[in-house]
């Protein structure tokens, strides 16, 4: 941790002879310090980077964490720092024990390259294990098994004659759905789950596929479009609140000092 000062061959009163120790932390991260151990006003966090070094420190000599989960709640949780450096506020949150932090932090890591070494690496630090990272990947993967699942709502299918129908001659199917290319599709779609929180305001557009009625002069296919339309959109908004754009459990922890 660090090395005691011998003692002085001399005693004095002088500040010259008092035992200095160095050590590795800035003055601003030892002030913290200080507060957190003593009944006085809590240290001002104002970024991620101060956190770390904190919890860091508090690793490094020993010091609970306890009152530390405290003060980081706010800042692991401002919508800025989560979109900015969202790995960061995931690996500390997992460090400190802050299940519902680490958990609505890790909707914002969908963008991170979990396969870059440097990532992974900082992940690893940052959390203090290798569970964090493997839990992220576990996410990863049931996500891309609920994508073929949301892409399946829509399936290219013409429906029977328009019930309009009154001879062969103004015959004409009620309606069809027209699906556009599959791997444009995906690829479309595996961006737009990528936001935090996902919407889907045009069913259309969302899963790359059109309604159309049978005859654009027939209401009644004009109407059973829309029908159908709006049933895919159900279906849509609820395989959505299914998705898993969050982990969906908390390990025990191991390196969160009580």
């Amino acid at each position: 941790m660090f090395d005691m000062p011998s003692t002085p061959s001399s005693t004095t009163d002088e500040p010259s002879h008092i035992p200095v120790i160095p050590v590795q932390e800035d003055a601003g991260t030892l002030q913290a310090l200080l507060q957190l151990m003593h009944p006085i006003d809590p240290p001002l966090i104002k970024s991620l980077q101060f956190a770390q070094q904190l919890v860091t420190a508090c690793d490094k000599y020993f010091i609970s964490t306890a009152k530390l989960r405290i003060y980081l709640r706010g800042i692991l949780s401002e919508e800025q720092c989560l979109k900015e450096e969202p790995l960061t506020c995931y690996g500390l949150s997992w460090k400190l024990g802050l299940e519902q932090e680490a958990i609505r932090a890790s909707r914002y890591t969908h963008l991170v390259d979990l396969t870059d070494i440097s990532v992974a690496n900082a992940l690893f630090s940052c959390s203090g294990g290798l569970e964090a990272l493997l839990t992220l990947w576990r996410m990863r993967n049931t996500r891309e098994d609920a994508l073929e699942g949301l892409l399946s709502l829509v399936q290219p299918r013409t429906y029977g004659n328009c019930s309009s129908n009154t001879n062969s001659f103004n015959s004409h199917r009620s309606t069809s759905i027209i699906v556009g290319d599959y791997i444009r599709r995906r690829t479309q779609l595996k961006e737009l789950l990528k936001s935090p929180y996902p919407k889907c305001e045009k069913a259309e557009e969302f899963l790359g596929f059109q309604v159309t009625p049978g005859s654009s002069g027939c209401s009644i296919c004009t109407e059973n479009a829309e029908l159908r339309l709006k049933a895919i959109k159900v279906s849509v908004m609820e395989a959505l609140e299914k998705y898993p754009q969050q982990i969906s459990g908390y390990v025990i922890l191991l390196f969160a000092k009580a």
